[in-house]
């Protein structure tokens, strides 16, 4: 009879194979995959006997994958999310879906995720939902580690992607700030001194892209990595900080933070989101992405004071 190893084979072990793999240290997998650190220990022997190999070794630096490892781990990483499709029901049913989604997204989407979580949670109750920070590459969608980027760039032509909206861009500056009651000119913005989130970022560099197009470029005084204290920075400087006017929106705090729209001339700010085609004929993904893309319209951030 034909698939001998299959019958004889456990597709368990291979899903287990794949967090080894990611994590590299029996203790770190049993925890991811649920598991206790003697079953863990148990499933790493069974998969040396299945493949004959170590499949990691101790070196200096930890433990590595061996040659064999990286082959198996390549061409898994692309059979078991096809598997994983053949074995779910034809019609995914949210109200009784356990599955793990997994989110990267850039820190100029944190106004759109408290949406998408409210409505997941509504139709999905039990499913789970991981949301990490982008690391401006798409290595995750390849190595099928994150299922769906939020990114503020179209990937490389092998990925899919979906403009989801094109958001106005704004400045968060103090209440009493001279620019606060006034239409921001380029010529005024240019007179500012700024703070800026992650500037240097591949791919979040829009305002000086534009701002070079047009032969100039903005005083940087101060770089922070995310949003996370943007606003008190503002509130107490005359810095000013650019951002799209969704996540502006939800920083102000009236009376002592204000947004003011930002100089036409800068451009708007592009959403989207980013799979891999592995996962477009996937019931469960194709879910999660109309999830994200209603999210997108019913979001309502609080108003501008």
């Amino acid at each position: 009879m034909r698939y001998t190893h299959i019958r004889e084979g456990d597709l368990n072990l291979l899903a287990n194979f794949i967090v080894l793999m990611e994590e590299r240290s029996i203790t770190r997998a049993a925890k991811k995959a649920f598991l206790s650190q003697p079953a863990m220990s148990r499933v790493f022997h069974r998969l040396q006997e299945l493949f004959g190999d170590e499949l990691l070794v101790r070196t200096p630096k930890g433990y590595e994958p061996t040659t064999r490892a990286l082959v198996l781990y390549d061409r898994l990483e692309h059979l078991l999310p096809e598997i994983e499709a053949l074995l779910r029901a034809r019609e995914f049913r949210p109200s009784e879906s356990t599955d793990l989604f997994r989110i990267a997204a850039i820190h100029r989407s944190f106004w759109l995720l408290p949406a998408i979580i409210k409505m997941a949670l509504q139709k999905a109750p039990n499913v789970q939902i991981e949301i990490n920070p982008w690391n401006h590459t798409f290595e995750e969608l390849e190595t099928n580690t994150t299922d769906l980027v939020l990114a503020s760039l179209p990937p490389p032509a092998n990925l899919r992607s979906e403009l989801l909206l094109k958001d106005k861009l704004a400045c968060l500056v103090r209440a009493e700030h001279p620019i606060a009651k006034q239409r921001l000119t380029l010529a005024r913005y240019m007179e500012c001194q700024h703070v800026v989130i992650s500037v240097k970022q591949a791919g979040l560099r829009l305002v000086e892209e534009a701002l070079a197009k047009l032969g100039k470029r903005r005083d940087v005084r101060v770089q922070i990595p995310s949003f996370a204290s943007v606003d008190v920075i503002v509130e107490n400087t005359d810095l000013i900080a650019t951002m799209p006017m969704q996540a502006a929106r939800i920083l102000v705090r009236p009376g002592r933070v204000r947004a003011v729209p930002a100089p036409p001339e800068i451009g708007l700010f592009a959403y989207y989101q980013i799979w891999h085609p592995r996962n477009d004929a996937d019931a469960a993904q194709q879910w999660l992405r109309e999830l994200v893309r209603a999210s997108c319209q019913v979001s309502e951030p609080a108003s501008m004071s």
